[in-house]
């Protein structure tokens, strides 16, 4: 059973990546829950993100664009 909810977990990741990628954001990678995101210049601002936590980290990073 929880080989079934790690892969549920991978799914939703790979679903937030790829909602983050449209959007522009430069997406390192995805993994059991997860997503890897440079918002940075440079490769020194890498923030991970959990899938459930995807629409708070885009409008709290569009907020710090501003």
């Amino acid at each position: 059973m929880k080989h079934i909810q790690r892969e549920s977990d991978k799914a939703k990741a790979t679903a937030a990546a790829n909602r983050l990628i449209s959007l522009g954001y430069n997406v390192i990678s995805s993994g059991y829950g997860n997503v890897m995101v440079n918002v940075g210049t440079d490769s020194h601002r890498i923030i991970s993100v959990n899938h459930a936590d995807v629409d708070a980290f885009i409008a709290q990073y569009a907020i710090a664009q501003i």
